[in-house]
């Protein structure tokens, strides 16, 4: 939507750092933090000598200045304790300010030059506590200021800390990084102490008299809130302005006009506007099929002690804190690092969390901007789920083990997270219409300051560029600090240029099937068998009989609404006792399976689109039910169409077989798990990896039926999905496990493992196969192929990366100064960068050239990689080089030998091919690799060649 073409809509601005605080935060805290530190106790120490004249005389009376010999207001004034001079706060300051310039001064006069008195204040060393001089913390990077910088001290005594505050007409709140507590910045200007601000209110109190609420002045006439414990803050009047953030974004999110946002968006200190997206969410089998048991002595749940202490934050529905897979027993005391809170709110006492869920939050002001006041009679303004799918993903990253957990009977066995004892976080962020980016950065900005290791997040929308993308900014910032971010990859698949979340600094997860499926076959009426798939616990079709079959589409008024068992579309007349076809697509299966039963259908099946495919997808029906492929599906229609015009109408039965395991291929990649290549930087290969996705089981709420319908009153503990947004958590899992495993691992580092060490076979020993065509699937499909946990513990090199690495990407990426600012919030002199490559040099796991042809017949291209040594401490490389098919690939040096562990060595990949005929806007991709093998360890490599014929 253009910007100009609504009245009102959501922002988030981005401060402008740099323009604010000209020197770097680094530079300011080592040099100035200790002198500022002397400044500003010896500057207390000097003015508790002196007395506010507004407290002797009043507001509205004024006196003379003896420095300036100007007639100043009241509370411009001081007076001195001993002799009783008046001075405006101008003189004053100036004058403190000369005297402390000299270190060693001990005694000071009183500022009129003809009086003699005599001002003592304490030694700078005895007030200053020893506490202040040994930190080192950034003074400025808490700040949130606008423009006209400039000093200011801390107004509580007990604190007194030199701040930088903003000087001008906009006036906006601020917190002390020493001593953590917020002030006016225009109470603190004027009368320095802050006590007697109108702007500056203390709402509430606890028992011990500490400040529960305080008001700040954001702008002119405009009060704002701010909850100590979540450190966030939220409007008090007109709504405009909802959530500032700090650890992430440094900036705020409001509700403006497009002219307000323009407006901003050139005001100094501004670097960007970005408007809101709406964004939507996308076990007993998958630990063993991961090869995660509990048994022996080795593997990576031993080595990480099954990831005990790691923090997991998952940003998504909720919670439902009840479950089994949420209890904390045996687990240690909540880790001394965790600063989180558990936020209570509707049927969410702060008492719901544990010691395994050590956090809860949730963040609603994005949708609440957007749709009006929360129904809470639909929706819980807290923490706890109220659709199911945070429940599920949150217990798939990190559920207990559960026995006996099943759905409705199928399933049966142990259930487990991927890592059983490390501690969950929820930030709730998805709402009844969506998740909304406003709230996941806030969402984000708390994960962060709370410390979480790793944030699984299950959620996607459009792909647009890095400086516009609030996931992409929330993320850097999240691994900027260390986190490891886990996201799904999208439900758009098969087809190409679907994958979401493609930013190189988040590990992106698409989905695969296990070795276990609930087949339901479908028995026609001429004895044919039809497989699909299908879970259902209630009354079965009577065995041995067949029933009348139909084809929606051909049976309602509207052929098209009803081929689609849409709400009011079926005629009962026609459906009544009677099994009906329904085509997949617009409302949800279990949707479909209603609609059949109330127009009083006994049976359903549903046939997939020709986009997709043969992928077929278990669901919880509400009638007998099955799901069946493109092609069968077909065949069905074919055979009622013949059938309705013989002696022998249509018939059929739904055939339930309960749970199979040890199913052949597997796995294979799941039809739905949206594809590459990369839509914005296709020199990246995005999705990274594949991992369990459909059918898993994991836990529920006991508020939503396992249909997810309202109708639905069924009960149960755990409920089976499909979905990236299942294969997300159990990376995000394993990230933790690794995080646990190797504590000095960076975000990178993690990914590189998990890649490197993937698979791209499947259990029969050929390439995993695509679920919608049959056929061989790609790199495209899988990235660097399926998740294997247990070599991903020992990878023997990693492919690591620094921010700084991804600023360069971004400078090669021809993103301006500015934008990689909005990104990354750093200043970016990007000549050094495009120096030293192209954007393909980032040094990720996976190569991937596109070769524009141009009428050129010999192409050629170039990447420079550096491996670090985590494996054997003397141990030597060979590479070994399986090029894509027609070209020419060459790895220099051929040997990597190492002499201890940490060490790095470089090498040089070059990739040459010569130009084939394609039609103009076609492209064709072929892909091979390298993969550097020591005899105990292979390091694998994609490498991705798409050849490209432009227009």
């Amino acid at each position: 939507m253009a910007l100009d073409s609504v009245d009102e809509f959501y922002f988030s601005a981005l401060f402008d750092d740099e323009q604010l605080f000209p020197i770097s935060d680094e530079k300011y805290a080592e040099e100035l933090h200790l002198q500022e530190a002397l400044m500003s106790a010896a500057t207390i120490s000097i003015f508790n000598k002196f007395k506010s004249v507004k407290r002797e005389l009043g507001e509205s009376s004024e006196n003379f200045c003896m420095t300036c010999t100007v007639y100043k207001p009241a509370n411009e004034m001081f007076v001195t304790s001993n002799c009783s001079h008046y001075f405006c706060v101008k003189c004053i300051n100036k004058y403190v300010s000369s005297k402390i310039i000299q270190e060693n001064v001990s005694v000071i006069k009183c500022p009129d030059i003809a009086c003699k008195t005599i001002i003592k204040p304490k030694l700078w060393r005895e007030i200053v506590p020893k506490e202040v001089f040994d930190r080192r913390e950034n003074v400025l990077s808490e700040s949130r200021i606008l423009s006209n910088s400039q000093k200011l001290y801390c107004p509580f005594k007990d604190c007194s800390a030199m701040l930088v505050v903003d000087g001008s007409d906009t006036v906006i709140d601020f917190e002390c990084p020493n001593c953590r507590r917020f002030f006016c910045v225009q109470c603190n200007v004027s009368c320095h102490e802050g006590l007697d601000c109108k702007e500056f209110q203390r709402l509430g109190r606890d028992k011990k008299g500490k400040e529960d609420v305080m008001l700040m002045g954001i702008a002119k006439n405009k009060k704002w809130r701010r909850c100590p414990k979540c450190k966030l803050f939220v409007e008090k009047s007109d709504g405009s302005l909802k959530l500032t953030c700090r650890n992430v974004f440094h900036g705020f999110s409001a509700k403006l006009s497009t002219l307000d946002a323009q407006k901003l968006e050139a005001s100094p200190g501004i670097l960007a506007i970005i408007p809101e997206q709406v964004r939507h969410i996308q076990t007993t089998r998958s630990p063993e099929f991961l090869g995660l048991t509990s048994t022996g002595n080795a593997g990576l749940l031993k080595e990480s002690d099954y990831g005990s202490d790691l923090v997991i934050g998952v940003i998504d529905t909720g919670i439902w804190p009840e479950r089994k897979s949420f209890n904390d027993r045996d687990l240690k005391p909540v880790p001394a690092k965790w600063k989180g809170q558990c936020m209570a709110g509707k049927d969410f006492p702060a008492s719901s969390c544990n010691r395994k869920l050590i956090g809860a939050r949730y963040f609603s002001s994005g949708y609440e901007a957007t749709n009006g006041k929360m129904n809470e009679t639909n929706e819980f303004r807290s923490p706890r789920d109220s659709d199911g799918h945070g429940t599920h993903t949150a217990s798939i990253a990190a559920g207990r083990y559960v026995f006996p957990a099943s759905t409705l009977g199928y399933a049966r066995g142990v259930a487990a997270g991927m890592a059983p004892k490390a501690r969950l976080a929820a930030y709730k962020v998805c709402w009844a219409s969506g998740c909304y980016d406003a709230d996941i950065l806030a969402a984000f900005d708390a994960a962060v300051a709370d410390g979480v290791d790793v944030i699984s997040l299950s959620v996607g929308g459009v792909v647009v560029p890095y400086n516009l993308d609030a996931i992409a900014i929330a993320a850097f910032g999240a691994t900027d600090a260390g986190i490891f971010v886990s996201a799904s990859a999208g439900n758009g698949g098969p087809g190409g240029l679907t994958v979401t979340n493609v930013a190189p600094w988040v590990t992106n997860v698409g989905a695969g099937t296990m070795d276990r499926d609930f087949p339901a076959d479908v028995k026609l009426g001429n004895g044919k068998i039809i497989p699909g798939v299908s879970i259902y616990g209630g009354p079965a079709l009577a065995p041995h009989r067949l029933y009348p079959l139909i084809y929606a589409g051909s049976e309602g008024s509207d052929g098209y609404s009803s081929s689609l068992c849409l709400e009011g579309s079926l005629n009962p007349n026609y459906v009544n006792g009677k099994i009906v076809l329904c085509d997949r697509g617009v409302n949800s299966r279990a949707a479909k399976g209603e609609v059949v039963k109330k127009a009083g259908g006994i049976g359903m099946i549903i046939a997939n689109g020709v986009f997709d495919g043969e992928g077929l997808v278990t669901d919880c029906h509400v009638l007998p039910a099955t799901a069946v492929g493109a092609s069968t599906g077909d065949e069905i229609r074919k055979y009622i169409s013949a059938a309705s015009k013989s002696r022998w109408p249509p018939t059929a039965t739904i055939l339930f077989r309960g749970t199979r395991l040890n199913v052949r291929p597997a796995p294979v990649v799941a039809s739905f798990s949206a594809r590459g290549p990369n839509p914005e930087t296709p020199e990246i290969m995005k999705p990274d990896v594949i991992a369990p996705g459909v059918n898993i089981l994991a836990a529920w709420p006991d508020n939503v039926g396992p249909s997810g319908l309202q109708s639905d009153k069924r009960r149960t503990e755990f409920n089976i999905l499909s979905g990236t947004s299942m294969a997300c958590p159990h990376v995000s899992g394993l990230g933790a496990l690794l995080k646990a495993a190797h504590p000095g691992w960076s975000p990178a580092a993690i990914r590189s493992a998990l890649m490197t060490t993937a698979y791209i076979v499947d259990n029969r020993g050929q390439i995993m196969m695509d679920e919608s065509t049959g056929n061989s699937s790609t790199v495209m499909d899988f990235g660097a192929g399926h998740v294997h946990p247990q070599k991903a513990m020992d990878p023997g090199l990693i492919y690591d990366l620094t921010s700084y690495d991804y600023v360069d990407f971004l400078c090669n990426s021809n993103y301006t100064t500015k934008n990689i600012q909005v990104v990354t919030r750093k200043y970016s002199d990007c000549s050094g960068a495009k120096r030293a490559g192209h954007v393909g040099n980032l040094n990720y796991p996976s190569l991937s050239a596109v070769f524009q042809q141009y009428g050129k017949h010999k192409l050629s291209t170039h990447f420079i990689r550096s491996v670090t040594n985590v494996g054997d401490p003397d141990s030597v490389y060979n590479v070994i080089v399986k090029p894509p098919r027609g070209m020419v690939v060459i790895v220099e040096p051929e040997k990597l030998v190492f002499r201890r562990v940490g060490q790095k060595l470089n090498f040089l990949v070059r990739v040459k091919a010569e130009a084939i005929k394609l039609s103009p806007g076609s492209s064709i991709v072929k892909s091979g690799s390298i993969v550097w093998s020591d005899g105990k360890h292979e390091v694998r490599s994609p490498i991705v060649v798409t050849m490209q014929e432009p227009l």
